[in-house]
């Protein structure tokens, strides 16, 4: 099926995606920058949270919206979601909206100076967002490495662009944390002050689809914070040494469902096509290109192939990037056949 095809289906099919009850949205799927924008935006107010920035990128806002309809389908269809319980797959739901919609928001600070905390500041935030993070990841990830990798990053996006720029993963999980305690705290202050004999703290409120426990706040953000994290290979070794981030050299990811949502956002992520295309996309482009690719789907297994359309999309260096994936995850890949790849995933149950 194609990708535009999967992405009708499940658009339709709201109960596998729809967490709260009262968006109000087209019936029809559009890819544009307002379908897709206030897609995201309804999200994010149905569960009073803050809306994405007015300044993330046309491109950026439709590749996000289209990494969260992969997301899902991803999740049902080949990490078999359809086997978990109702209550597994609402908490499903709940996670990867906060870390798919909020996880390119950074890309604010990415190519400008905007940022404002200070390092110090940043070690500290980076420590208290690690500690959340899936203990299958843990024997890469650590508040040393990836504070180390934050100074890399600014260094390298200093040399390359001239530009007091920051790492688009990092900064956007320090500020979606950021903004949505903020939010969370307002709220419950609101709630003690109007019923002053409740306990809001570890409740939902009746009549709201309003989660009033923050908890998944920082797991949400330890996710985004190191989603853009590269594991270096050994022809990085001397510059990722020199800049104490050596430990990522060489390593990879294994397979675990302890981390299931930190695999469907790289999966998802590495995957969806539209971020290739330039700044100035279009809406037929866009569908033209996800008709142009195929997917079949079965448990822990994922096929890729295209039918190449004349369009400003690189085919070729997008499906050799997907093959990347066995450099720097225990994926399969199979890229013997020149327009395809199959994609297999451990199984750990």
């Amino acid at each position: 099926m194609t990708l535009y095809d999967l992405y009708k289906d499940i658009y339709r099919n709201t109960k596998l995606w729809k967490y709260y009850s009262d968006m109000s949205l087209p019936e029809d799927l559009l890819l544009n920058d307002d379908f897709c924008r206030n897609f995201i935006n309804q999200f994010l107010k149905s569960g009073l949270k803050v809306p994405i920035p007015r300044d993330l990128s046309n491109k950026r806002v439709i590749h996000t919206f289209s990494v969260y309809l992969l997301g899902i389908i991803l999740f049902h269809h080949v990490l078999c979601g359809n086997t978990y319980k109702n209550a597994e797959c609402r908490a499903f739901l709940y996670h990867w909206f906060l870390i798919c919609l909020y996880h390119d928001v950074g890309y604010i600070y990415e190519n400008n100076s905007q940022w404002k905390s200070s390092d110090d500041s940043v070690k500290y935030k980076i420590r208290k967002i690690i500690e959340h993070i899936p203990r299958s990841l843990c024997s890469i990830i650590n508040n040393e490495n990836v504070y180390r990798y934050w100074l890399y990053r600014k260094n390298q996006i200093l040399r390359c662009s001239h530009i007091q720029g920051v790492d688009h993963g990092i900064s956007g999980a320090l500020k979606m944390l950021k903004d949505l305690n903020r939010k969370h705290s307002a709220l419950l202050s609101k709630l003690n002050r109007e019923y002053p004999n409740e306990d809001f703290a570890n409740q939902k409120f009746p009549g709201t689809n309003i989660h009033l426990n923050n908890n998944a706040f920082p797991f949400a953000a330890s996710i985004i914070a190191i989603h853009n994290i590269w594991l270096g290979k050994p022809t990085d070794a001397a510059k990722y040494e020199e800049n104490g981030i050596e430990s990522f050299v060489g390593k990879r990811y294994d397979f675990n469902e302890d981390a299931l949502l930190f695999w469907v956002l790289q999966i998802a992520d590495t995957l969806e096509p539209i971020k290739k295309l330039p700044e100035n996309l279009t809406t037929s482009e866009i569908i033209s290109l996800l008709q142009s690719i195929e997917l079949d789907l079965s448990p822990y297994s994922i096929s890729i192939s295209y039918k190449e359309q004349k369009c400003r999309f690189d085919y070729k260096s997008w499906l050799s990037n997907c093959s990347g994936m066995k450099d720097w995850t225990n994926i399969d890949v199979d890229d013997s056949s020149e327009n395809s790849i199959t994609l297999t995933i451990p199984q750990t149950k």
